[in-house]
């Protein structure tokens, strides 16, 4: 008797390993997924556990004050179902457990309304999660907010097995952990107002810091964005630490008037993106910020593999010594409008034909920035520009005004640009649709130039005085082979 054909759920299940499947499926749109789980019992079991790659908790604590009673502090579920118990512990069923990749736990305070329909179980979901955290295998991020961290939690997140990536905003290490040894993560983000780092005595300013808990030599990403006195108390390093890892650093820019501020550069051979930003203004302006007194050249020593810089005009001039691939000159506030001369910092750029992406803003545009060699570079592929000279006349002949950025700009970029933004500060009429005409006018310009655009932004103030853009046109086209596609515009 000859055997029967096999059926399809067969050829499925013994002529396709499982795991190919999966990477079949990851191609697909989160709706056809879904659809897939539907077909049959084997894909379901392949599929469905793709849907639960994060686990996210969202717990409210409030202080309850009755008559004749000690006020009360209690932690509520913000959305009982999807911050449960229950829910936490499907998540770390046998079935679901390996699927997990990232975990956020969040603690924070009511909004306006709502309180009723939290429930009570915030502090044992809390308690149970660091329980579970070592027995997911593949939990590679975590994500903390508002957590005070003591020596237990910090113990149970030593345990988990592919952890890689830390977040923690707004949380405290409490000084009870430092007998743990030092966290072996890549990633490091630390953002919030108060330390990071717990301190009850004094005499712990000077020998608790951030190498007391993490492995500072297995770090390959570390953003920092705190309060000043709460940074500072950060850089506590002992003599011979090391980021030999670290390729991206994202920190104040105020740190760069601490005397540690270039021992904290020798310590890192490697880096390859440096991000200065988020100082106050006022700070600026009385001179406490400028790197004059401190920081004024670059030892040529010093981050020689540096590729990227996003920071303030200031200090960009300092790090353009380096053949940077990537420049963003920003600024303390948005919508702050710049009377500072850009012209002496790009044209202090030592390797303009090195320059990939550049974006700077001025308060004008004027014919010798745009003669700069590295606004005028072949190099460059993406170009975002703001530029604050308002509309009307009697500009002089050689600041780009409302007609001339139109008209003249696109004629004078780089050929091979693939990107461009221009963001202006100039409005238009009343009419929304006035403006249409002129832009597609700019955009034809530009193709005609640099034929190998992809995308390209143009954004204007439709109301004096408003900030950020109230109007922005954005083109885009995807590239096909050796050609195009059709160009789509997106008004918003």
């Amino acid at each position: 008797m000859e055997d029967s054909e096999p059926t399809m759920i067969q050829v499925i299940q013994d002529d396709v390993p499982p795991e190919l499947w999966g990477m079949v499926f990851g191609y697909l749109s989160l709706a056809d997924r879904r659809n897939v789980t539907l077909t049959c019992s084997f894909f379901r079991l392949i599929e469905q556990p793709s849907f639960f790659e994060v686990m996210n908790f969202s717990i409210v604590k409030i202080t309850v004050t009755t008559r004749r009673q000690p006020s009360e502090t209690k932690f509520l579920l913000r959305k009982p179902l999807r911050s449960s118990l229950e829910r936490l512990r499907f998540y770390a069923g046998a079935r679901i457990a390996s699927a997990v990749k990232k975990c956020q736990l969040e603690i924070g305070f009511p909004e306006s309304g709502g309180v009723e329909k939290m429930a009570d179980g915030g502090l044992e979901v809390v308690a149970e999660l660091f329980q579970l955290l070592p027995t997911f295998p593949d939990l590679s991020a975590l994500s903390f907010a508002g957590i005070d961290l003591d020596r237990q939690k910090l113990q149970r997140i030593h345990e988990m097995p592919a952890l890689r990536s830390l977040a923690l905003r707004e949380c405290r290490i409490l000084p009870d952990a430092t007998s743990l040894r030092p966290l072996s993560i890549e990633k490091l983000l630390v953002e919030g107002r108060k330390e990071l780092i717990h301190i009850t005595e004094r005499k712990q300013h000077n020998r608790l810091g951030l190498s007391t808990f993490f492995d500072t030599n297995r770090l390959r990403t570390l953003d920092i964005s705190m309060a000043n006195e709460a940074l500072f108390s950060l850089w506590s390093l002992p003599s011979g630490t090391r980021f030999s890892s670290l390729t991206s650093l994202s920190i104040s820019s105020s740190v760069t008037t601490s005397k540690s501020f270039i021992a904290l550069l020798n310590t890192v051979p490697l880096l390859e993106h440096l991000r200065l930003s988020r100082y106050l203004a006022s700070k600026l302006s009385r001179g406490k910020l400028s790197p004059t007194n401190q920081f004024t050249s670059l030892p040529p020593s010093l981050v020689t593999q540096l590729k990227s810089f996003t920071g303030p005009p200031m200090f960009a001039k300092i790090f353009a010594c380096r053949p940077l691939q990537r420049i963003e000159i920003t600024w303390p506030t948005p919508g702050a409008n710049p009377r500072i001369d850009l012209y002496p910092i790009l044209t202090s750029i030592r390797f303009p034909e090195k320059v990939k992406y550049l974006t700077f803003e001025s308060s004008d545009l004027t014919e010798k920035l745009v003669d700069c060699p590295v606004v005028f570079s072949e190099s460059l592929r993406s170009l975002v520009v703001t530029v604050w000279t308002e509309g009307g006349r009697g500009y002089p002949e050689d600041v780009y005004c409302r007609e001339k950025l139109i008209h003249k700009l696109p004629l004078r970029l780089p050929t091979k640009l693939s990107h461009f933004e221009l963001h202006v500060a100039f409005t238009f009429q009343d009419d929304w649709k006035t403006p249409l005409d002129e832009l597609l006018t700019f955009k034809n310009l530009l193709l005609q130039r640099c034929p190998g655009m992809m995308n390209v932004v143009f954004s204007s103030r439709f109301y004096a005085y408003l900030w950020p853009p109230t109007k922005t046109w954005m083109w885009h086209r995807e590239r096909i082979s050796d050609s195009f596609g059709s160009w789509s515009c997106v008004e918003r």
